[in-house]
């Protein structure tokens, strides 16, 4: 119940930067969120990278199964 009740109380902050212009403020709303969608990207590459890699294992069994049926047959 503790941190349902900070994440709510959390949730409720609000923050003031006075000193901070708009454009400032935006800029690095803008920095933030160029600098998450390189992560994502990295992510993305990545797991696309695994799944291919899955696919060539994959394709590699099933032709060594199709030899060992072929010889036994």
């Amino acid at each position: 119940m503790q941190v349902l009740e900070t994440t709510q109380q959390v949730g409720r902050l609000s923050v003031t930067a006075p000193d901070v212009s708009y454009k400032e403020m935006a800029h690095h709303c803008e920095t933030l969120l160029m600098g998450k969608q390189q992560k994502m990207s990295h992510v993305m590459s990545v797991q696309l990278k695994q799944e291919s890699l899955m696919n060539v294992s994959l394709q590699n069994h099933d032709d060594e199964i199709r030899k060992v049926i072929l010889i036994v047959c």
